[in-house]
């Protein structure tokens, strides 16, 4: 008999694993064996349980196995979500094994003005030098408090087209950024009507329900994507997972295969310019052709009446609030296109990445830092370090007035970290 267990849970995955090596030492000394080399980016956003297991199994090795451990503690903002940046030290002593401790001081990403800047939030002293081809960039780095609320998207697409049509800086390498993505939704959206001439990527653009556990959710990735040599991997996982929750739905699939499955899909052709509309033909003809009623299936029909119900609810509320053009099937095939135009992100979800221009805004006390954050001006710092280590070229920094607590009617300030940073700022 084989047993199966499909763990949906990352958090599940640690604890088991953990378990697994605190109880049974010899899964410790064997994975030692296999690997010759344990490699952790990152390391800052790390958590302890992760390091637990990584040390057991460096332990375990004797030093048979080495470790090459990168990161930056001065970008460590998951601390909140569990994220802890050890220490040389007890890392070392965690491990029982000899490790060298390096300097990572040169940055091949932005200018020496941009890193001047941005070095003013580090926490951990840390010395960075500038090494990429735009080192000497004659980088821009504004910050504006003066901007009002009701200002704010007038605002931000004059820096947009500052930066792509002035600096000539292309689209895909502009990122605006905003603490919370409730603070972004509805710009994206504002953004996306008054700039028709340029695409963006970013929240509140997603034209039907994102929920990735919802079976119908699955199988319109593989129904708006085309097939390729650049999504096939991709697109054969989605199958799979498309084939494992139709199996644990109670239907047949043994007589299917990952690959059968998108040939079945790829041969649909549908001319239809709703989307919605789009994938319930989709949805009805594959099935046909697999020869499976999905009503049969009480999980795959409540997921379908709650997958096209709340996708309606979300286009007819898009749609009222301006965004025409949102229910159109090239909208929807987007939503899982390589992205190329404007980023929208947030502070958190942008991290790792790089933009030759970067502007961020909401830069509020209470927001930079979260007022829930245990950490609070220290985060403040690292926020502030994240933003500035994005951009290659030109930095802008907003703290908008006018904006109101919810409770107590008072206006939130800047961020004070941002507010006490001396520095000669440039007027654009």
């Amino acid at each position: 008999m084989h047993l199966c267990v499909e763990f949906r849970d990352f958090e599940l995955i640690l604890f088991y694993a953990y378990q697994l090596i605190s109880r049974h030492p010899a899964i410790s000394t064997l994975l030692g064996q296999l690997f010759s080399f344990l490699l952790v980016d990152e390391y800052q956003d790390t958590k302890r349980i992760q390091y637990s297991i990584i040390t057991a199994i460096l332990k375990a090795g004797q030093g048979a196995t080495k470790a090459f451990i990168v990161g930056d503690p001065n970008q460590a903002i998951y601390q909140s979500l569990g994220g802890y940046p050890i220490a040389f030290g007890d890392f070392k002593s965690m491990a029982g094994i000899d490790i060298e401790e390096r300097e990572l001081s040169r940055n091949y990403r932005s200018s020496e003005r941009i890193i001047d800047y941005f070095g003013n939030f580090n926490v951990h002293a840390t010395r960075i030098e500038a090494a990429s081809s735009d080192k000497t960039y004659q980088s821009l780095v504004s910050f504006d408090e003066t901007v009002s609320k009701a200002g704010l998207e007038t605002e931000l697409i004059r820096l947009i087209r500052f930066n792509i049509e002035t600096t000539g800086i292309a689209p895909h390498e502009v990122c605006v950024l905003a603490p919370q993505w409730t603070h972004l939704a509805s710009m994206t959206r504002r953004l996306v009507a008054n700039m028709p001439e340029y695409s963006f990527d970013g929240p509140g653009m997603v034209p039907f329900a994102r929920d990735t556990e919802n079976f119908w959710y699955k199988l319109s990735k593989i129904a708006l994507t085309q097939a390729s040599p650049t999504m096939y991997v991709r697109r054969l996982r989605w199958a799979g997972d498309v084939l494992n929750d139709l199996e644990a739905a109670g239907a047949s699939v043994s007589r299917f295969t990952r690959k059968s499955l998108l040939r079945e899909c790829n041969a649909i052709k549908i001319d239809e310019t709703d989307g919605l509309s789009y994938l319930r033909k989709f949805f009805e003809i594959l099935f046909a052709n697999l020869a499976i009623d999905f009503r049969l299936f009480s999980l795959l029909q409540e997921h379908h009446t709650a997958f096209f119900g709340s996708s309606q609810a979300r286009v007819d509320r898009l749609k009222s609030e301006g965004s025409e053009f949102i229910g159109d099937i090239e909208t929807f095939r987007k939503v899982f296109q390589t992205r190329t135009g404007i980023t929208i992100s947030t502070i958190h979800g942008v991290k790792g990445a790089e933009f030759d221009a970067v502007i961020a805004y909401a830069l509020l006390e209470d927001m930079v830092p979260h007022f829930n954050d245990p950490n609070g001006q220290e985060s403040a710092l690292k926020l502030l370090y994240v933003i500035g280590s994005r951009a290659r070229k030109n930095l802008h920094l907003i703290s908008e007035r006018g904006r109101i607590r919810q409770y107590s009617g008072e206006e939130y300030q800047a961020t004070r970290q941002l507010v006490s940073c001396k520095f000669s700022y440039d007027q654009v």
